[in-house]
């Protein structure tokens, strides 16, 4: 297991295919705009070949689906992890009337692979970091032969890691490519589990259920947009941002031990919250977990127990060294 919470296991270089990638594309005069208004993110001002975080909510202001917008010259992709693209595609779809927008899934189309560590980062410099005041990233080409791949900077396994899409018939030749290049290729779950517990970065299933609300997984600056206008859901977002009264949200925590995923914790016998997903280093007998704690528990340095077991809430933009 990882030596390090850090992120250290992948900081040499290393090539991953993303474990329930989902590439829902949405294309046409409207597809922006369409995807706009379904985004708690600015999407209308994307420009060809930027990317951004964003939450697909419903109505309701639920979270649908957590994802990268991809902005291409006569498509808009939407890349994350969900177990059915249909749920998405649906909802999507629910949405378009008389617009000049199609939705489809992608999935099966292309193959979508993290990319990750010092190595990756000199081999694709411009799309290590977000642009800090737009909060986009900058999507490049990089070629062999005819082969292209479009990658873009995601801090899902650190805070330079990078997605990189090409098409599914030559992901063994982009494979080859990354391996020649020096980054070594990778289908361990639990090294990708650990590391995108330690990028703080949530999942379908895990993190995102029925009714989670976008503020609860603690993306604001990265993934909501206060001022971009009207959108689905935004009542909700709004309200809960103006009153402050999140009662629950996802943190990052240091665990001696090993407990189990759905463990409660407390704070001198009160309730405090559950754990979600957990990665766990046997040889130095600790955790690391991301769990939904109660109001109040919140703040960095806060103690929980997990029944004889000691939790303390970090702050993950520390932890992951991301500006």
């Amino acid at each position: 297991m990882p030596e390090s919470d850090s992120g250290e296991y992948w900081s040499d270089g290393v090539c991953a295919p993303l474990p329930m990638a989902v590439v829902v594309s949405v294309s046409g005069k409207d597809a922006q705009s369409i995807v706009n208004n379904l985004s708690t993110n600015d999407v209308r001002s994307l420009t060809v070949g930027t990317a951004v975080e964003t939450f697909i909510t419903d109505v309701r202001g639920w979270v649908v689906a957590f994802v990268n917008v991809v902005c291409l010259d006569k498509e808009v992709l939407l890349v994350g992890q969900l177990s059915d693209p249909a749920i998405l595609v649906r909802h999507i779809d629910r949405y378009i009337v008389r617009e000049d927008a199609v939705v489809r899934d992608r999935s099966a189309e292309v193959a979508t692979f993290v990319i990750d560590g010092k190595k990756s980062a000199v081999l694709f410099p411009a799309s290590n970091e977000l642009d800090k005041s737009a909060r986009t990233s900058q999507l490049i080409e990089i070629s062999r032969g005819d082969l292209v791949a479009q990658v873009y900077h995601a801090p899902i396994t650190s805070a330079i890691s990078k997605i990189a899409i090409v098409p599914s018939i030559r992901a063994e030749e982009f494979q080859g490519w990354m391996r020649d290049l020096g980054l070594r290729i990778t289908n361990a779950a639990a090294e990708f589990e650990h590391q995108r517990i330690s990028a703080f970065w949530p999942v379908a299933g895990r993190e995102i259920v029925e009714k989670t609300l976008p503020q609860e997984l603690d993306r604001d600056s990265r993934a909501i947009s206060f001022t971009k206008g009207c959108y689905l859901g935004q009542e909700t977002v709004a309200r809960l941002d103006a009153r402050g009264q999140l009662q629950k949200k996802l943190c990052l925590l240091s665990i001696t031990g090993s407990p189990d995923v759905g463990a409660q914790l407390t704070c001198e016998g009160k309730p405090a919250g559950a754990i979600t997903s957990l990665s766990t280093d046997a040889a130095r007998q600790r955790s690391l977990a991301q769990a939904y704690v109660r109001r109040g528990f919140f703040e960095p340095g806060t103690q929980l127990e997990i029944g004889t077991n000691l939790a303390i809430v970090l702050d993950p933009i520390s932890q992951i060294k991301s500006a």
